[in-house]
């Protein structure tokens, strides 16, 4: 089996692609296949890579879900950056709350906690560190995930 490896050389930039999908579940197959031609390139394993094709795929349902029950929904956002030492993948979503409240007061908060959120507990398990929280930016809360994957030496 032939393995791809990047063109990049070991420098202290950062290569970034962003993409913008529909807020829909149908379309999760595109996120998964930029994220396995990037780990590819990346000189990953097919089982790291896997790991973090499920686990972006379980972090864009999860805001989806939170989408369509918060917020007045728009696309969803990712945007996949390489640097020399990792790799990030952050998934977004924005819209109007639905509630008139600060977002740290957000009911929704409650049920992102990892403790008791099971999706997320498992997203833990396949990468190497998740971020998820919930923003008010210019009267908009901004939801989102951010999956890293670190790069061995």
């Amino acid at each position: 089996m032939e393995r791809y490896t990047s063109d990049l050389q070991p420098t202290h930039h950062s290569e970034q692609l962003k993409i913008t999908i529909p807020l829909s579940e149908r379309y999760l197959t595109i996120p998964r296949l930029v994220l396995g031609d990037v780990f590819v390139k990346a000189g990953l394993d097919v089982c790291e890579i896997t790991s973090y094709k499920v686990a972006l795929t379980e972090a864009c349902r999860n805001l989806v879900h939170f989408a369509y029950s918060h917020l007045e929904p728009n696309a969803l956002q990712l945007s996949f950056t390489k640097t020399p030492i990792k790799l990030t993948i952050e998934v977004s979503n924005r819209g109007k709350c639905f509630c008139k409240q600060r977002v740290k007061a957000h009911p929704a908060l409650s049920k992102w906690s990892l403790s008791n959120d099971i999706d997320l507990l498992m997203i833990t398990s396949l990468v190497d560190e998740l971020r998820t929280g919930v923003r008010l930016i210019d009267d908009e809360c901004v939801a989102f995930v951010v999956l890293s994957k670190y790069l061995g030496a």
